[in-house]
């Protein structure tokens, strides 16, 4: 089974890819305001997405 701090890195580098990809096609704004308590929702759906996106998706036969 893949552990749960490489599902959390990799939905971090996912989120910052995110707000990149955001940021490069809206060069004209030039903040990167965001509610606080917002985005930690955001955070925390992305990673559930990312736990199961992995457990439906890894190999059953590696875990023996």
């Amino acid at each position: 089974m893949i552990d749960d701090e490489r599902i959390e890195e990799a939905s971090r580098k996912a989120n910052d890819a995110f707000w990149e990809a955001l940021a490069e096609q809206f060069p004209e704004i030039n903040s990167g305001d965001y509610p606080p308590e917002e985005a930690e929702m955001f955070d925390l759906q992305c990673l559930e997405v990312a736990r199961l996106w992995v457990r439906l998706n890894e190999d059953e036969e590696e875990e023996g």
